[in-house]
């Protein structure tokens, strides 16, 4: 459920985000903005501004910096009440991220998706900017997938606002040569960042073709360079795997590479020494014995674009079991090739 489609209370936080957030609050902060549905202890339903996010809300021990706003009976809900499904507090986060620049992705694909899919932030700035109408999204849902703002039958847009590298040349290398894909970056440290945001926005929904010179373009429409993966099931594999350094957290390690180093990096992105990616190729025997953690996710599986930070613990991966992997890995590699031309094959033959 999107949370801007069903209230209009939380457009008009982000309406007052885009507005606010420069004038009166350090950029990189923890501060975020709380629409708050039921009534508490000691505070009504209502917006407020919090210095961090509290562990409960109402609380007169955690008394927030600003009220925004405040409603009677839940607030002025639109299209007839508040579902069941939505919680009793909506916390939207007034920098998404602390790092000194910002990137977006945008992958141009033709997507089979009857239904377009929104991330709640970049739906309720659109909506806030009067970008989206709501009848025209009346059928949109939410996206759930790792920092995917947007999916559409045209494009697919990573939100990487106020997550991106301290410096900007670490932002570039870090773009995958993907063909389709467009990257725009900007410093977070602009007086104007509203009015880079929004300019940004403008020209990704198509109302731009014009953006601010604050940000750098990334085309790499016209680039050759693709990457293509297969995910393998990994319950068939008969020797052990390496156990991460805790439980409950997504980890990663590299066990193997060969091909050209080169041309490799350059199709999967190239990031700083503590970040890798999950595709990324390593040049020696070393970058194999680091565990890298990934941000955890609830319902969609990692990609080889997916980033990971550098952990403390070495893996203990043997010689021995690296070999047994690689083999059952070209082993089954073979037959899942095999499958495909088969299909192929079916499908090209024709009926007699």
């Amino acid at each position: 459920m999107l949370w801007a489609y069903e209230n209009d209370n939380v457009v008009a936080a982000y309406k007052w985000l885009i507005r606010n957030r420069s004038r009166d609050y350090p950029k990189c902060c923890e501060a975020v903005i709380v629409y708050q549905l039921k009534r508490s202890q000691s505070l009504p339903p209502g917006l407020y501004v919090y210095r961090t996010q509290p562990t409960h809300f109402g609380c007169t021990a955690e008394r927030p910096l600003a009220v925004l706003d405040q409603f009677n009976f839940g607030g002025r809900l639109q299209r007839g009440g508040l579902k069941a499904g939505l919680p009793s507090a909506i916390v939207i986060k007034m920098f998404p991220g602390c790092e000194n620049f910002s990137a977006l992705y945008v992958i141009s694909r033709k997507l089979a998706i009857s239904t377009p899919e929104y991330g709640n932030r970049m739906f309720g700035e659109a909506r806030a900017l009067n970008i989206i109408d709501v009848c025209s999204s009346a059928n949109a849902i939410l996206c759930q997938h790792h920092e995917v703002a947007m999916r559409t039958e045209r494009m697919c847009v990573l939100d990487l606002r106020w997550k991106g590298f301290d410096t900007k040349s670490a932002c570039i290398k870090a773009i995958p040569r993907v063909g389709g894909l467009q990257a725009v970056v900007w410093c977070n440290h602009s007086s104007e960042i509203q009015d880079i945001e929004c300019n940004v926005l403008t020209w990704l929904f198509g109302f731009s073709n014009k953006l601010p010179r604050e940000v750098q373009l990334i085309d790499y429409k016209r680039e050759a360079h693709g990457v293509r993966y297969i995910l393998m099931d990994m319950d068939t594999f008969p020797g052990s795997l390496p156990k991460p350094p805790t439980k409950d957290t997504s980890y990663f390690v590299h066990t193997y590479f060969v091909g050209d180093l080169r041309l490799a990096t350059q199709a999967i992105g190239e990031l700083p020494e503590c970040r890798s990616r999950m595709g990324s190729p390593c040049p020696n025997e070393s970058c194999f014995t680091f565990w890298y953690s990934l941000p955890s996710l609830e319902c969609c599986q990692h990609t080889p674009f997916s980033c990971g930070v550098r952990h403390g613990a070495l893996s203990a991966f043997t010689e021995a079991s690296k070999t047994c992997l690689l083999e059952w890995v070209l082993q089954n590699l073979e037959l899942v090739v095999w499958g495909l031309l088969c299909s192929i094959h079916c499908t090209i033959t024709p009926r007699i």
